[in-house]
């Protein structure tokens, strides 16, 4: 062997066996001083190893790679196995944070059902609130209307009572006044008994609608009677009796509208008609 050969095997027995300088020296009968500095030199970086042949080097390149490949395949294996159990690992504490998730979304989402639920429940009873409140405000508009009204049929009617009463004390009506007064009356009846039959009310158990007919057939009978006189007059005396006078004393005594007949005043209303047709029977 060479030099450079016995330096090359000296440097591969340190570097991939492993031996010792007193066991190189050994290998190779060379004295551990001049293995030594050959080392020395080599760590240094100052023994040229560039004349080895490049059949050599390749052969020490093949032995190395095999050397360290064998070595390696262990190793690798071991990463490999570390590395799988890491991935596996990781990928429960990502399904496991992934089922924690979606439980919490899942309560998260439970939870805005409940107060959406709430929500609806909240606006549900308000709308009925307001329909109520609604209902009962146009319940009590259509209460007061009535009320409205009625209060104004019974001041037309009052109205009228007081004019009668007026014109008896001055004994003398025109008579077109008491043509236009009898219009009146019969108008005022009309609109009671259309408003009575809306409110359902029985017009015919009102007091001061029954005033109001006796009131009618009275002036009817006395413009009837000076129409069938031989000289018809202009104008017409009023002279009623203190019964009649009563009787009309009693109508203006009237103190609402819904106001019903007692059981007297309808014996006065007939006796009241009985003495209309006593009076004409003497004619």
């Amino acid at each position: 062997m060479t030099q450079l050969d016995l330096q090359v095997e000296a440097i591969r027995l340190r570097e991939e066996e492993g031996y010792s300088i007193r066991e190189i020296a050994e290998q190779l009968s060379t004295p551990k001083t001049t293995i030594a500095k050959w080392i020395a030199s080599y760590d240094k970086g100052e023994l040229d190893l560039s004349g080895l042949e490049e059949e050599e080097q390749d052969k020490k390149k093949t032995a190395s790679g095999q050397s360290k490949t064998g070595m390696g395949q262990p190793k690798k294996a071991m990463g490999q196995l570390r590395d799988k159990a890491e991935t596996e690992t990781e990928l429960g504490i990502l399904k496991e944070n992934n089922r924690h998730k979606e439980a919490m979304y899942d309560k998260e989402l439970r939870k805005k059902e409940l107060e959406l639920q709430e929500q609806e429940a909240d606006l549900h009873g308000t709308r009925l609130e307001i329909l109520n409140r609604e209902e009962s405000e146009k319940k009590e508009e259509k209460k007061r209307r009535i009320e409205a009204k009625k209060e104004l049929l019974f001041k037309k009617y009052v109205r009228l009572i007081l004019e009668l009463k007026k014109q008896c004390s001055d004994h003398s009506w025109e008579v077109e006044e008491l043509e236009d007064y009898q219009e009146r009356i019969g108008e005022l009846c009309e609109k009671i008994e259309v408003f009575c039959e809306k409110i359902n009310i029985d017009h015919e158990e009102l007091a001061l609608y029954n005033w109001l007919l006796d009131i009618d057939t009275l002036i009817e009978e006395i413009l009837t009677e000076n129409a069938e006189r031989l000289f018809p007059k202009k104008s017409i005396v009023l002279d009623f009796d203190k019964e009649t006078v009563s009787h009309l004393k009693e109508a203006a005594e009237v103190e609402y509208f819904e106001e019903e007949l007692s059981e007297e005043e309808e014996e006065d209303d007939e006796d009241f008609d009985d003495e209309d047709e006593e009076e004409e029977d003497e004619d």
